[in-house]
């Protein structure tokens, strides 16, 4: 109950009640606020003893270890983009107009670099997608020598795969750093001594929201945007200035393809953990399908790894918030995010209910606190949508 509503109450007892009876209920001249006690099997009695003092010095050791953290994923992704750049700038845009022949691209390649049109590039570009547009294996013909003897489409299907990989290193990199983070933040968070386990998770899911969601909507959008004209901020590229076709081709599909990637990797993970630990049952049990053959000698080594493993919960609700949060920032200018969000939490739904039901071990019954503290958070992602779309729609020439 509210302080307000307190005050509500308090007001009309002292119009509609009598005063002795109006007093009785009062504690220190003031209501009791009354709260739901934590059931005895969500309490970490481990915790009990840590004072509120000790708690606080933890949450700050954990906090400046979260920052250098978020640093440290910061300059990572930073890297990996500026390295996606330098090799973009090398990418050469051909055109169908003309037929190249092999002796023009020999040719133009004998040629001083200042001087080349490139032909050689185009020539083996245009030779690998009609060998596979044709059905075609195109091997043989990019290994294929010319008439210095050399195989210069070998070359070149090299570099080009190397700029068609960088092309979604930046979203795999984030993908692996937030997973990465986010199993420190757990630990790091277990370390701070809540005394509850509701606390616990819930601590957790936020922390690890919050770094997933700057390291996948907003790391790339601040150094790439052009905040300040006229300034060189440090580790500020100031590419652009607007919602351009550019932007939209460099940074929104990068964060489009990370949104997409978020749909499917936490469950091959997932699925992928589940396969791991099937192994080891397996070899646990002879490889036989007797489930009381066993080679572990203590009840609670047998129990450990024929109950599975623990489902986190803190992993689910960063995850929901992470998606929503970048979907409704930059749906404004890429409505595409909409059904991307839908369709993650279609795969959530049925991917964590399958594994739930068969994989994992029974879950412990938590009570409403996390549901109740997450939902708050989502008015958070209702004014990220306000400000995403007036920012795209005001700083947008082409919407």
């Amino acid at each position: 109950m509210s302080r307000c509503q307190l005050c509500c109450i308090r007001c009309l007892c002292d119009f509609c009640t009598d005063k002795r009876e109006y007093k009785r209920k009062l504690f220190n001249n003031r209501f009791l606020k009354v709260e739901q006690a934590v059931e005895p099997s969500l309490i970490l009695w481990e915790n009990l003893g840590v004072t509120k003092r000790h708690r606080r010095f933890r949450i700050l050791i954990s906090s400046l270890s979260a920052l250098v953290l978020l640093i440290a994923t910061t300059l990572l992704i930073l890297y990996v983009k500026i390295k996606e750049n330098e090799i973009s700038k090398n990418q050469i845009r051909c055109t169908a107009a003309n037929e190249i022949t092999r002796e023009e691209a020999l040719t133009d390649f004998g040629l001083p670099k200042d001087k080349q049109l490139q032909l050689m590039y185009c020539y083996c570009r245009n030779l690998f997608w009609s060998s596979l547009l044709e059905g075609r294996n195109p091997s043989p013909a990019l290994s294929e020598s010319f008439a210095d003897g050399q195989s210069h489409c070998e070359d070149w299907f090299g570099q080009y795969t190397l700029h068609q990989a960088m092309l979604y290193s930046v979203p795999f990199s984030i993908i692996f750093v937030n997973w990465v983070s986010k199993t420190i933040l757990r630990l790091m968070t277990h370390l701070e001594g809540y005394q509850s386990k509701p606390e616990e998770v819930y601590a957790s899911s936020i922390n690890m929201f919050i770094m997933a969601f700057i390291n996948s909507g907003l790391v790339i959008q601040l150094v790439y945007f052009k905040w300040v004209p006229g300034t060189n901020l440090p580790l500020v590229l100031n590419k652009y200035d607007k919602f351009s076709q550019a932007w939209y081709r460099e940074i929104g599909s990068t964060i489009v393809i990370t949104l997409m990637l978020m749909v499917f990797m936490p469950h091959v993970g997932n699925v992928a953990f589940q396969c791991f630990y099937g192994c080891r049952r397996c070899t646990d049990r002879g490889c036989t399908c007797d489930e009381r053959n066993t080679r572990k000698l203590v009840q609670e080594d047998y129990e450990n790894i024929n109950t599975g493993n623990e489902f986190m919960l803190e992993f689910r609700y960063s995850n929901i918030l992470t998606v929503l949060s970048v979907a409704f920032l930059y749906s404004g200018g890429m409505p595409i995010l909409y059904p991307v969000a839908a369709f993650y939490f279609l795969i959530t739904f049925w991917v964590d209910k399958c594994l739930l039901f068969h994989c994992y071990r029974r879950p412990i019954k938590f009570d409403n606190y996390i549901a109740r503290k997450t939902l708050n958070y989502f008015q958070l992602v209702l004014v990220l949508h306000i400000v995403g779309f007036l920012f795209m729609q005001v700083y947008s020439p082409i919407l």
